[in-house]
């Protein structure tokens, strides 16, 4: 399917990116077995990524979100500018400052 939104992506590390037309990553999968369970295996993934998401979202404060981030994330979580962990998690940069207070307190 085509997708017209816009992503906004920031490696961590050097990265390299390949983009592949949807037919021909169809194609692979159906000619080639490995590539196949390589797809299964990043899908999977992802549904664990989404329900990763979906219970930070379910916190009922931008404090709860923030530590439950760290929780699922301890090494990434550090590492990432605090602005875009704000715009992920949909808080402010007060907010994040007192939460990660709060979190490296309780640790």
């Amino acid at each position: 399917t085509e997708r017209d939104d816009e992503a906004f992506i920031r490696a961590l590390d050097d990265t390299r990116v390949v983009l592949l037309p949807n037919y021909r990553l169809q194609e692979a999968q159906q000619l080639y077995h490995a590539f196949s369970e390589l797809i299964n295996i990043l899908k999977q993934r992802r549904l664990e990524q989404d329900a990763v998401f979906d219970s930070l979202f379910r916190q009922p404060t931008g404090e709860a979100r923030l530590m439950a981030f760290f929780d699922a994330y301890p090494r990434l979580a550090p590492q990432l500018p605090i602005q875009q962990v704000c715009a992920i998690l949909q808080i402010s940069s007060s907010t994040y400052q007192r939460a990660k207070q709060q979190y490296y307190r309780k640790r």
